[in-house]
């Protein structure tokens, strides 16, 4: 697909891509995007409802406020060149993330610690290098390339730069975590670890 990076076997190109923008949006499309916006509304609602102590409630609500918001204005405004690379990114990696933290809680510890550190690759090939490269790269490219649509249509641009660039920087924050979780359990060897979400 024209709108899946290189690295995931896709053709994305944000140069070309803004040219031939705003696109028309395919059966299968909405119904990827009506599942990945059901499932942050109901991690958005499992928050408010069930995590409000937890010590990362207010940067997960964050996370998911600004997700689905740029869920749907990647929809509205037909951004699929920003959109569907931000989710495959994203989902790729939580395959591994979710499976490590399912595992972590079973007697297949050495299965779950595998897992974890596949999830740390991926987190930082994914979320880090394939959002930079394609993401944060695209969106200052087409700040300073406005197409005829995008300076007709600036009013509804605003929030995507500053919600693209913050996933970035949770992505980065998160990453750091996740290093911090590394050593705790390969390096110092001990079963309890610092952060209560990972």
């Amino acid at each position: 697909s024209k709108f899946c990076p290189p690295e995931f076997g896709g053709a994305l190109d944000i140069t070309k891509s803004l040219v031939t923008w705003p696109y028309e949006v395919s059966k299968p499309i909405r119904i990827f995007y009506m599942l990945t916006l059901g499932h942050h509304l109901e991690r958005l609602f499992h928050e408010l409802l069930h995590n409000r102590k937890a010590n990362s409630f207010y940067t997960m609500t964050f996370h998911h406020v600004v997700t689905i918001m740029l869920i749907f204005l990647s929809f509205y405004c037909r951004h699929l060149m920003f959109g569907i690379p931000v989710l495959l990114t994203h989902d790729f990696n939580d395959i591994f993330l979710a499976s490590s933290r399912f595992l972590r809680e079973s007697r297949f510890t050495n299965t779950a610690s595998v897992l974890f550190l596949i999830m740390m690759a991926s987190w930082g090939y994914t979320r880090l290098y394939v959002y930079y490269r394609h993401i944060v790269w695209g969106v200052f490219w087409a700040a300073f390339n406005l197409t005829e649509f995008t300076r007709r249509y600036l009013f509804m641009q605003v929030f995507f730069i500053p919600g693209l660039l913050g996933l970035f920087i949770l992505n980065i924050l998160w990453f750091f975590q996740i290093n911090r979780v590394f050593v705790w359990r390969f390096v110092k060897k001990d079963g309890m670890l610092p952060m209560e979400d990972l």
